[in-house]
């Protein structure tokens, strides 16, 4: 007994450290829920991922800092650095978050990134925006190589082009293995500026040197797992440029994921081969972002498998979206995904404009090859739910659709599957411009209900290439007659037009595709109907309710 009650003040002691220590890791808990850690990053096990309207920033703002899961680096006026260049971008590692403090002068810093992180843990390079949400500027105008990058003279040994290729490099050190690729990169709220010819940056040499046509803000040779989250990128030669060049089984991109974000006005008025976009990947999603006119290519260009283009606002330049084949050499990576044959494009505005800073489009929608027949995306667009405004008065003629290569005659198996589009000439914006739906080649089949103009042609006469009208078959309505039924500002439906409620007319049976691809999940096709996008008057695309409660586009 005697040593049954001795031992009761060592319980009590006892109980007490425990609950010292529940209510500490209570406190570590709650701290832990308090930080701003950096989002984790979709693993692309799912294609595509559900569409999530929470994870975009209406206006632009992101005045927070995020906290990194191994490290933190901040950058800006009374950080710890107070300039890009001594950040250690080589060595960063999974969960590490770079902090870039919005200040009134650019910062001007190009950066090699090498580094791999994983979905729960990506690397993070992040904005954060004044309370009037301007976001920081990187400018290559005059930009420094990181300190880290010049000591190694990373990018040299693989031929000497990537110092001035971009301002975030995407590539591996002389020492990495052969198959070393970056992983889980995430940039966020920045402002991405003058990384193109007519411009220079500082080598490695210290001395000046003058930008080639083909550079990129982000230039990636290749990259797996990559977002780009609510930036501005303008005056580039190429926006954000990928590459898969195919020299062997690990020679490709993979995972893009753009976001929420606005692309404008980058590549040249005498050149033709810079876009705001120019991806080469297996899988790229690009949503709810405003994709303005590149000043000599294409709005969009892709070279992708599986692409998905939803939500966004699009002006079109050389081309709004030019989808065709992958460039890579000997190895088929993309060819060989079982989603390089299709695309979704739904829930978009395009906006074909003689009115804008370069002009209207000839052939504003390209789907299958510009160069090599062989290496077609030979299969099927479903191109749905999108809102298609031509505005001309002036000039020969327009298409809607180009399929393949006018020079050489088109897959038989390319076809754009329709329905819920409208396809709107503006009143105000009529004139002597020939309108037509289609080129020279392909199939174009107008699945459930459509909305055409009356003044499009449905085909080009010259080499009788009809368009399959089917809507019939498949219960639905070929409309025609004058874009009255529009809004042409806001691109809503008018008041008692027959486009109200006249959405969701057709399912696609996506059978096939199940079968191939494991990780194909059609439901997350399906349009989210109060969202649709307009071009905000700020830079970076708004998401805006729809008030008509109707599917995005028009219909």
């Amino acid at each position: 007994m005697k040593a049954c009650c001795s031992s009761q003040p060592r319980d009590r002691s006892f109980f007490f450290v425990c609950l010292l220590c529940v209510t500490v890791l209570a406190m570590m808990i709650q701290t832990a829920k308090c930080q701003n850690y950096a989002p984790s990053m979709d693993d692309g096990s799912v294609w595509p991922p559900a569409f999530n309207p929470s994870l975009f920033k209406l206006n632009g703002c992101s005045t927070t800092p995020l906290v990194g899961r191994r490290k933190t680096f901040n950058v800006g006026p009374g950080q710890t650095y107070t300039e890009l260049n001594t950040v250690p971008w080589l060595s960063l590692q999974a969960g590490d978050v770079v902090n870039i403090f919005y200040r009134s002068t650019p910062y001007k810093t190009y950066v090699g990134l090498r580094s791999v992180g994983n979905s729960t843990h990506p690397i993070t390079i992040n904005g954060v925006t004044d309370s009037s949400c301007r976001r920081p500027v990187i400018s290559g105008d005059g930009a420094l190589p990181a300190d880290d990058a010049k000591a190694a003279l990373w990018g040299t040994w693989s031929g000497g082009g990537l110092p001035g290729s971009g301002i975030f490099i995407f590539w591996k050190s002389s020492s990495d293995p052969a198959e070393h690729t970056p992983q889980y990169f995430a940039f966020r709220n920045l402002e991405l500026r003058d990384c193109r010819k007519g411009k220079s940056y500082i080598g490695y040499d210290g001395a000046s040197h003058p930008y080639d046509y083909f550079t990129g803000a982000i230039y990636a040779v290749r990259i797996k797992h990559l977002l780009i989250d609510n930036c501005f990128i303008t005056q580039n030669g190429n926006g954000l440029f990928t590459n898969t060049r195919g020299q062997s089984e690990n020679d490709y991109s993979s995972y893009l994921y753009v976001r929420g974000s606005k692309l404008d006005m980058n590549g040249y008025p005498d050149d033709d081969h810079e876009h705001n976009l120019y991806t080469q990947a297996k899988r790229v999603l690009v949503e709810g972002c405003y994709i303005g006119q590149a000043q000599g290519g294409s709005s969009l260009k892709d070279r992708s498998s599986g692409s998905v283009i939803r939500y966004n606002f699009i002006k079109a330049s050389a081309r709004a979206l030019d989808l065709v084949e992958t460039e890579e050499e000997y190895y088929k990576n993309l060819q060989q995904d079982p989603l390089y044959n299709y695309a979704w494009v739904y829930g978009n505005v395009i906006l074909n404009d003689e009115n804008s800073p370069t002009g209207y489009s000839g052939r504003a929608i390209h789907w299958g090859f510009d160069n090599t027949l062989e290496r077609s995306r030979a299969g099927t667009l479903f191109f749905y739910g999108n809102t298609y405004m031509f505005r001309a008065k002036n000039g020969y003629s327009t298409d809607i659709f180009q399929l393949g290569n006018e020079a050489s005659p088109s897959s038989p198996e390319f076809t754009i599957a329709c329905w819920d589009n409208v396809f709107a000439n503006q009143p105000s914006h009529q004139g002597s411009v020939e309108l037509r739906v289609l080129t020279s080649h392909g199939k174009v089949t107008m699945k459930g209900n459509n909305y055409i103009d009356s003044r499009f042609q449905h085909k080009r006469r010259e080499l009788g290439v009809a368009v399959t009208e089917t809507s019939s078959e498949h219960g639905g309505n070929l409309w025609t007659g004058p874009s009255t039924v529009l809004d042409p500002m806001t691109f809503k439906p008018n008041a008692g037009s027959v486009l109200i409620g006249a959405g969701n007319s057709f399912k696609p049976d996506y059978s096939q595709i199940e079968q191939a691809n494991p990780d194909f999940k059609k439901e997350n096709l399906e349009r989210v109907a109060e969202y649709y996008t307009v071009s905000g008057g700020i830079a970076g695309a708004r998401l805006r309710p729809n008030s008509l409660a109707l599917n995005v586009g028009a219909m």
